[in-house]
């Protein structure tokens, strides 16, 4: 059995103050035979995003003794809090100015001294506190695995169960350039993987995790692991929700970067947005009209195109 006992989290934030408690809490609360190497990387919040981040630092250090381990100061508890019930955990944060949420978690690779590493954003959560224990178990049971995914559900900003997300799935590798079948709160991997994939693409801002899982793909075989491990929230202001265009923008780049853009892909990521796209069409929108062009399965655009103006042509 592999000796791994540490895995890093990380969790970007910009005034995130009404989520990131839970966010942090459920991490606190992880269970079992490793330590945590936690690590906050704020933007510079306006809100009470560093209040709530100095509240259980203080929380931390007020119920636990420190142990120096890895070149880290891990809180041990000393009571019987409901957090840290883990070997030990370290609690790092830095709050300043960033390029964007990839230069954020950038700055969290840099600092990891774990044998596993994650990043769950402020407005996410894990299901329950045996999820990385679970996270930790694969890995050892399964010792030739560097990076693994796992399943999770949808919420609202309640952290109401709206579904399960139910893409995540076991699927051949070379789908993954065509459909994101890997929900990111719930992906794990080892370390080395930072030095031989490196880190996120900075230039982009919503795929950044899909171009990551790609880039591990070409070097190592992804596992499938079997267990609801995350609450991916979703709400009208979140980041998965916000920036349409821009965001369809970079999906279509992205697609065709990889030579993925048909009629599946669209389906998938474009169909519900396609009035948004004639919109930027009808307005002459360069980026958009020749990414059309380059498509190989065009025709379902190419007919709301055709039938948007005939409806515009009417009035």
């Amino acid at each position: 059995m592999e000796n791994i006992k540490t895995i890093t989290i990380i969790t970007p934030s910009f005034n995130q103050g009404q989520f990131i408690s839970e966010t942090i809490e459920s991490i606190l609360k992880q269970t079992g035979d490793f330590y945590i190497d936690y690590i906050i990387i704020d933007g510079g919040s306006s809100d009470s995003t560093m209040d709530q981040v100095k509240k259980y630092e203080l929380i931390l250090k007020e119920n636990c003794v420190i142990k120096e381990y890895n070149g880290l100061n891990f809180y041990i508890s000393s009571t019987d809090s409901e957090f840290n019930k883990c070997k030990g955990i370290s609690y790092r944060w830095k709050s300043e100015s960033d390029t964007g949420q990839a230069n954020a978690i950038n700055k969290g690779f840099q600092m990891a001294k774990g044998d596993i590493v994650a990043w769950l954003n402020s407005d996410d959560v894990y299901v329950d506190s045996l999820c990385i224990e679970k996270v930790f178990m694969f890995f050892r049971n399964t010792p030739d695995a560097c990076f693994i995914y796992a399943k999770g559900y949808r919420t609202d900003k309640n952290l109401k169960i709206m579904h399960e997300e139910s893409y995540v799935t076991q699927y051949q590798v070379n789908d993954l350039r065509e459909i994101d079948y890997i929900l990111q709160p719930s992906a794990f991997w080892k370390t080395e993987i930072l030095k031989t994939v490196g880190l996120l693409d900075e230039h982009l801002h919503y795929v950044f995790d899909w171009d990551y899982w790609i880039r591990c793909s070409e070097k190592y075989q992804l596992y499938f692991m079997d267990e609801f491990i995350s609450f991916n929230r979703i709400y009208s202001s979140n980041k998965s929700s916000k920036g349409d265009q821009k965001r369809i923008e970079e999906i279509v780049s992205f697609l065709i970067k990889h030579n993925s853009f048909t009629q599946r892909s669209f389906e998938v990521y474009i169909h519900e947005h396609y009035t948004s796209i004639i919109n930027s069409l009808t307005y002459k929108n360069d980026f958009l009209q020749k990414s059309i062009d380059k498509l190989t399965n065009n025709w379902m655009i190419r007919f709301y195109i055709r039938l948007r103006r005939k409806v515009n042509s009417l009035f």
